[in-house]
């Protein structure tokens, strides 16, 4: 028999799970970069979800489509990242620096690296990754 409680993901897709990055458009080979994310029945991506369902539809009375380079799904993506660890770049002086976890340098990474949205939405698919056992 199997243990439903053991098998549940809504304890975890509320905490959030950590994954770790891929270069993109090379699944296998990792960054060192790791994000927590929400699961999908989680509060969070019902509220991304909803925010995306009024973005699409504001777009589509304009007559045009949601682009992953607009500000505004750049915004609402960002919510889905809810922490992150060992991001880190190049200063001023050449020297390597942490990127402290906040909601300007999350918008700001995002811009800059759409790719880290689709790593995201893919992961949060993948149910494994929030059972509970």
């Amino acid at each position: 028999m199997a243990n439903l409680t053991a098998l549940s993901t809504k304890r975890k897709a509320e905490e959030g799970v950590e994954i770790e990055l891929h270069l993109h458009n090379y699944p296998g080979e990792y960054t060192g970069l790791f994000v927590t994310i929400p699961g999908p029945g989680s509060a969070v991506a019902k509220r991304v979800g909803k925010a995306m369902a009024d973005l699409e539809q504001q777009a589509e009375r304009q007559r045009r489509q949601v682009k992953v380079d607009d500000a505004k799904y750049i915004e609402i993506m960002s919510d889905l990242i809810l922490d992150w660890r060992e991001f880190e770049e190049t200063n001023d002086k050449g020297e390597l620096v942490e990127i402290p976890f906040t909601k300007p340098n999350v918008l700001r990474v995002l811009t800059e690296n759409d790719w880290i949205i689709e790593q995201v939405l893919s992961a949060m698919k993948d149910t494994k990754l929030f059972i509970s056992a």
